[in-house]
């Protein structure tokens, strides 16, 4: 009896032990949550942490941290692409991690803003003094003062935004005074090679591309009138481009005829053989002829004209200098044959005195 009863303890406690084994264990609450859907709060964290990351990259490209900072900028827009191609909001977990994600990339983003600042206004600073530099060589000072006057002024305002940490402001400041100088510079250079033209005496040569220049100046003048300095800039750039291919196709008209006239008078010395009788003389003068005749091939006009304006005086002077040596020489031998029959007579009549004798 004894051992039956102890049976039946040691089988209730194998059957216990079974059905533990079979229980899984309580799951842990959580992970539990953790795995579960995402609360408002952890969407609106997202969100939050999303627009965060965009604000900053947008800032930073406002700013070219592209151009500045190109390597750091590889990195922090790469965290950005991570966190957009790995934005999950499935589970709370999920929700977390994206916005932890898009921290990081806030974070990288917005430490690369001070420095990109800092770069652009050194940036800034040196376009500003060469645009202005630029301005003045083509006779600002002198031919538009008060609009460099404007642009000086729209420079220290840009410095002042800077300094009390507008830097949005500073920046739209300078673009605006750097559109100013440029804008003053090509006006004036594209009046240079206006007056070039007229002083050169080329008018007649490209009067289509002059009269649109002309049009594009009078718009250009009358935005500076107006303050409009980006329509300033944009048809002064006309102008000067209209104004630059009526003086190159002067140049190639010009050059045509000069040239004709550098090949005659070439032509002429080579007929009078300047070649052999100014030996030293005529290589000189050819190779100035070669390299104006490579210029115009080139559409090189303008020097094309200057060297063939070159060597067209030279050509004449090695034709007058060769018919001098050859009257020289003709006087010379017309002077030895003369001579010589004088020597001839002397001869006979010596030789008749001793026929003759004493």
């Amino acid at each position: 009896m004894k051992q039956k009863y102890i049976g039946y303890i040691a089988l209730g406690l194998l059957l216990g032990f079974l059905s533990c084994t079979s229980t899984p264990p309580a799951e842990d609450p959580l992970t539990a949550a953790m795995d579960g859907p995402p609360l408002q709060a952890d969407l609106s964290a997202l969100d939050a942490a999303a627009a965060r990351a965009a604000a900053a990259r947008r800032e930073a490209l406002d700013f070219n941290a592209p151009l500045f900072l190109p390597n750091e900028w590889a990195a922090a827009d790469s965290l950005y692409t991570q966190a957009e191609q790995g934005r999950r909001s499935g589970t709370r977990q999920e929700a977390l991690d994206s916005a932890a994600r898009y921290n990081l990339a806030a974070d990288a983003l917005e430490a690369l803003l001070p420095r990109a600042i800092s770069e652009g206004y050194d940036f800034y600073d040196a376009q500003l003094c060469e645009a202005r530099e630029a301005a003045v060589r083509a006779g600002a000072e002198v031919l538009a003062p008060d609009h460099l006057l404007h642009a000086d002024n729209t420079v220290v305002r840009a410095l002042e935004s800077y300094e009390a940490g507008d830097y949005t402001a500073a920046r739209d400041t300078a673009d605006e005074a750097l559109t100013m100088y440029n804008a003053i510079r090509v006006t004036l250079e594209a009046g240079n090679v206006r007056e070039r033209i007229i002083e050169l005496g080329l008018t007649q040569f490209d009067p289509t591309n002059l009269g649109l220049g002309d049009d594009a100046m009078r718009s250009a003048l009358l935005a500076f009138d107006s303050a409009d300095y980006e329509r300033a800039l944009e048809e002064g750039e006309t102008s000067l481009h209209h104004y630059s291919l009526a003086l190159n196709e002067s140049f190639r008209a010009f050059a045509e005829e000069v040239g004709f006239e550098a090949s005659r008078e070439r032509e002429r010395a080579l007929e009078l053989r300047a070649n052999i009788a100014m030996r030293v003389e005529f290589p000189p003068v050819e190779a100035i002829y070669t390299r104006a005749v490579s210029a115009f091939e080139g559409r090189r006009f303008e020097e094309a004209v200057t060297l063939y304006l070159e060597c067209t005086p030279l050509y004449r002077q090695l034709s007058e200098d060769t018919l001098v040596k050859q009257r020289l020489a003709d006087e010379a031998i017309q002077l030895a044959n003369e001579r010589m029959a004088e020597s001839d007579e002397l001869a006979r009549e010596a030789e008749r005195i001793l026929e003759g004798g004493l």
